[in-house]
């Protein structure tokens, strides 16, 4: 074992429960959810990209929200609500930006001879 505090150990049982957590939403997303007729199997991107979209303008919200308020009153934890925010939002974005370009890559090779069929005639 390691010289850990409490608050220690329950932040590492934290994030062991929430990397299980989201392995289990994508085993579930993979297993349970059926393939759109259109789209196929890419088309289940969007049950992890859409929210982890929205969570992030929320996040950036925060974030404009605790600089105002630092602004107005001056108080430092709005400072660190919007400093806090803000890496949180930069992280989200990153998950944002690496599935969207997922779904766009994959679609695009999945239906590149039709694109390039339309824009040659």
């Amino acid at each position: 074992m390691c010289n850990c505090t409490p608050r220690q150990k329950l932040i590492r049982l934290y994030w062991l429960g929430t990397f299980a957590l989201f392995a289990v939403a994508i085993a579930r997303l993979v297993m349970f959810t059926p393939n759109e007729s259109t789209m196929g199997a890419i088309q289940k991107i969007f049950y992890l990209h859409l929210p982890i979209a929205i969570a992030t303008f929320l996040a950036c919200l925060v974030t404009f929200v605790g600089g105002i308020g630092y602004l107005v009153k001056r108080e430092l934890w709005w400072d660190d609500l919007a400093s806090a925010s803000g890496r949180v939002a930069v992280q989200l974005c990153s998950v944002v930006l690496l599935t969207g370009d997922a779904r766009s890559s994959a679609r695009f090779t999945r239906s590149s001879h039709f694109w390039m069929c339309r824009w040659s005639g």
